[in-house]
């Protein structure tokens, strides 16, 4: 019975692995590099915008909640679980106007 995989010589091998551990050992070199600087530049922002890390972290939960504001319908839908070419409908269920955004004045 033939193998459909070949097996290298020893010493190709060999080469072939030390090969690929140095190029692993650079790509995680870039990428802790890459990590530090980022957050260098990201300390270095927090002092020029004067974060006080206290307050951003007893508010955390106003800032996490803004984004969720910003994806939830009136409806309290998601706007990703739309259907499309559905238009959103206020929570008093009168809808939007005939463009989708509240008035019934057409595009142009």
């Amino acid at each position: 019975m033939t193998v459909a995989v070949s097996i290298l010589p020893e010493p190709q091998l060999a080469v072939l692995n030390n090969a690929y551990r140095k190029a692993v050992a650079r790509k995680r070199l870039r990428f802790t590099l890459a990590t530090a600087v980022f957050f260098a530049a990201l300390v270095i922002a927090a002092i020029v915008a004067e974060v006080n890390l206290r307050t951003f972290f007893t508010h955390f939960g106003n800032f996490v909640s803004y984004f969720d504001r910003i994806v939830t319908l009136e409806n309290g839908a998601r706007v990703w679980k739309m259907a499309p070419g559905s238009r959103p409908t206020s929570a008093n269920g009168s809808g939007a106007g005939a463009n989708g955004f509240g008035c019934s004045a057409r595009p142009f």
